[in-house]
């Protein structure tokens, strides 16, 4: 992957996103300032932002650099699937995200904001597990048919085991892409029943996460930030607005309000 902002054979010099003018939907102002007509003129965005602080951006991606460019340009979340690929591939994205942020000026690159995605099954013993796991695994249309079981959980994040394998395995996460902000678990996957995926939401809950918030809290340095949260927005923008749009009249019988 590239250290500039040419991507996919293209060169840019920066990421193409639009922004509504004032709220308003009649135009649009590109990223070198130009206003872009809109077809749905007239309109407004509502509801409005809560506390008036738009909400933190994340990009998702799994193999696009050209979305891990637009998140560092803008200093927003890069959120990588990290689900069927090897360690080997999220550590190149997250490692390409980190030094354009860092290119950008938004902070260095570890810390930049990220998130990454994982699959677990999980019982008090490992052998159950696996025994349990593996019928599902076998015939789902996204695992079966294909690399075995053991293959898989090998050369990819899934990880079927104990609570304290499934703790282990993701704190390891930290080896390749360096301290993050956020952890997403898939656990309804591969057809499992409701009372199973349940019974998985309480091992999780139980057993894994309070775990991992303490150890990943010990780890990570002093000068790496957390992920911004609504709070954390509304503080630094110094307190809450009414964003509410008010309008004259209503809309639909055009009586005052």
């Amino acid at each position: 992957m590239p250290g500039s902002a040419r991507t996919s054979g293209t060169a840019s010099s920066s990421p193409s996103r639009t922004t509504p003018s004032s709220g308003s939907c009649g135009a649009r102002t590109s990223s070198t300032g130009r206003e872009v007509p809109h077809p749905a003129a007239g309109l407004h965005l509502h509801p409005r932002p809560l506390d008036g602080v738009p909400p933190f951006v994340w990009h998702g991606s799994i193999r696009s650099p050209q979305i891990a460019e637009q998140a560092a340009y803008y200093g927003d979340g890069f959120f990588h699937n990290h689900i069927f690929w090897p360690p080997e591939h999220t550590q190149k994205m997250v490692e390409f995200y980190r030094r354009r942020y860092e290119h950008y000026g938004h902070g260095s690159a570890d810390q930049a904001i990220v998130g990454l995605g994982g699959q677990v099954f999980m019982r008090k013993n490992s052998q159950d597990a696996v025994k349990e796991f593996r019928p599902y695994f076998d015939v789902a249309p996204v695992y079966g048919h294909g690399p075995s079981l053991e293959e898989f959980t090998s050369q990819t994040p899934l990880t079927v085991g104990s609570p304290q394998q499934v703790i282990e395995r993701t704190l390891g996460f930290r080896d390749y892409v360096g301290d993050y902000q956020r952890q997403l678990f898939l656990i309804d996957h591969a057809g499992l029943p409701l009372k199973t995926v349940l019974e998985q939401l309480d091992l999780l809950g139980e057993e894994v996460v309070p775990v991992l918030r303490r150890e990943f809290a010990a780890l990570k340095p002093a000068h790496v930030p957390e992920a911004p949260t609504h709070a954390s927005l509304v503080a630094a923008a110094g307190g809450a607005t009414d964003s509410t749009v008010h309008a004259p009249a209503d809309s639909v019988t055009g009586q005052a309000r």
